[in-house]
């Protein structure tokens, strides 16, 4: 719902069933945020009348999804061309699909392909694997190291509304939580040459996996 950015709040939803009649009252005192609601409406019962591959397209160029992963890119400081290379491919692979069932069924069946794979590499050999806390996510490892964990990076210095510190505290959870034996998180005292304070999401993660008492 905020990919691209609409600034509509989870809190906005408490139901498991939208009813985009309610979502948009919700908003009445924002207008602005009630048409956004009201767009994605519409766009949503435009997907529904289309093919996979014409729906991906239209989520990307009529949506402005290509646009929110360049911002995105940015903020994560990584190459929007390699979200653009994932979503080329996803988009490949839709063609000849003609309804989303068929499309879904074969993507069930490719993510099962990749997890049988991948869990016969871990078997086979022994190393390191580097990775962003968004492509960590589903993994799990022995040990797991955290590096730069300071303000103005973990979260961002260009997060600064709550939901931006938000998405950014939940992606850090996620690269804990990757841990099965050991988690090492470490900070540096200086970036770029100025004096650099600890994220903040590692005081949070000590009061919150710290035992009552101790």
């Amino acid at each position: 719902m905020n990919r691209p950015k609409r600034y509509i709040g989870r809190e906005s939803l408490d139901e498991d069933t939208v009813a985009f009649d309610v979502w948009e009252w919700y908003y009445e005192e924002q207008p602005w945020v009630a048409q956004r609601i009201t767009k994605l409406e519409g766009d949503i019962r435009r997907l529904n009348r289309m093919t996979p591959f014409a729906a991906i397209n239209y989520i990307r160029k009529g949506i402005g999804y290509d646009e929110f992963c360049e911002e995105y890119a940015d903020y994560r400081r990584i190459k929007a061309e390699d979200l653009y290379e994932v979503l080329d491919e996803l988009q490949t692979g839709a063609k000849g699909y003609e309804s989303y069932d068929a499309w879904f069924e074969h993507i069930e069946e490719y993510a099962k392909e990749l997890e049988a794979q991948h869990q016969k590499n871990m078997q086979e050999r022994e190393g390191v694997a580097l990775a962003t806390f968004h492509s960590s996510k589903g993994l799990e490892y022995e040990h797991v190291y955290i590096i730069d964990a300071n303000e103005g990076l973990m979260p961002y210095k260009k997060a600064v509304l709550d939901q931006d510190i938000e998405e950014e505290r939940r992606m850090f959870y996620v690269a804990m939580t990757r841990a099965k034996k050991n988690l090492h998180l470490f900070s540096t005292k200086q970036v770029n040459n100025k004096d650099a304070d600890i994220s903040r999401f590692v005081g949070e993660s000590k009061e919150a996996f710290t035992p009552q008492g101790r």
